[in-house]
């Protein structure tokens, strides 16, 4: 479920008409008793300095 998640807002946010090569990367390791998803993008992303709202949930 929440991979679904990542992916949903990876396409929504990250992959807009300005990024003409987008690229999700994802990677799964299984650490003797955790097992580690990571996932990155090569979208705009956003500015730390800014400040964002959120639904704080």
């Amino acid at each position: 479920m929440i991979a679904n998640e990542v992916l949903t807002n990876t396409y929504k946010y990250a992959f807009g008409p300005s990024n003409s090569t987008p690229q999700l990367k994802i990677e799964m390791e299984n650490e003797t008793e955790e097992f580690i998803i990571s996932f990155s993008d090569n979208g705009a992303g956003f500015d730390p300095k800014k400040k964002h709202e959120g639904n704080r949930t």
